[in-house]
């Protein structure tokens, strides 16, 4: 990973708020080994499981040619399906650190949704979210 989008990425989630108190939480683990963690329900933090490791190393394949990379996930069970909510950087977003400050305090946070249920229904969109106990919730 390019240095100035590991940078980027562990400013955001430090603005997230993102548990942070050594190597054993989402942002220290990142740091060290660019380690993705997941939260649930109400900002519960866990590691990803083999699946969605898998899930989220080949998002970052199929768009290698735009730099991304994936810091924090959001899994849910919605009513269309079980989705894994990817918050990312990418070389053209990582351009922009004041669009995502604005954003952020808004509540607004650009996200790959992928649909583990049906996954021709993932897509890129935006969510609203915000910090809790350590890790985010979507609103």
């Amino acid at each position: 990973m390019k240095p100035e989008l590991k940078k980027e990425a562990l400013r955001r989630m430090r603005a997230l708020r993102l548990m942070n108190n050594g190597f054993d939480s989402p942002v220290g683990d990142f740091n060290l080994t660019e380690s993705v963690w997941k939260s649930e329900y109400y900002g519960i933090l866990y590691y990803l499981d083999k699946h969605e490791k898998k899930i989220v190393a080949d998002f970052e394949k199929k768009y290698s040619k735009y730099g991304v990379k994936v810091y924090h996930c959001y899994r849910a069970k919605r009513e269309f399906g079980d989705i894994l909510y990817m918050l990312y950087v990418s070389e053209d977003t990582a351009d922009s650190p004041e669009k995502f400050d604005y954003d952020l305090r808004n509540g607004i946070a650009y996200i790959y949704a992928y649909n583990i249920s049906e996954p021709a229904f993932s897509e890129f969109g935006t969510c609203y979210i915000k910090s809790q106990y350590g890790g985010i919730v979507l609103c």
